[in-house]
């Protein structure tokens, strides 16, 4: 099943890394967004929109199919199930 996947991360956070190689290596296709590396405004706009999926700001994030599931942290196992794997 192909689904939105956007992924919300932080260019140094090595959980958020683990995410990419895990998405990656099982071929799921997906944007992301390094929210760190974002100017002054879009960091704004992009974290009021993680925030509709998750108050704690927690990355990464996993947000599939527009908010309809959603994976907060380094979860294999929950990602896997969220994507279908």
């Amino acid at each position: 099943m192909n689904h939105k996947v956007e992924l919300y991360t932080l260019s140094t956070c090595i959980h958020c890394r683990k995410m990419k190689e895990f998405l990656s290596g099982r071929d799921v296709l997906f944007s992301f967004v390094d929210v760190d590396m974002l100017s002054d405004a879009e960091r704004q706009r992009t974290l009021a929109e993680i925030q509709k999926h998750d108050r704690n700001l927690a990355f990464p994030l996993l947000v599939i199919d527009e908010g309809k599931r959603t994976v907060v942290g380094f979860d294999p196992d929950a990602a896997a199930a969220a994507l279908d794997l």
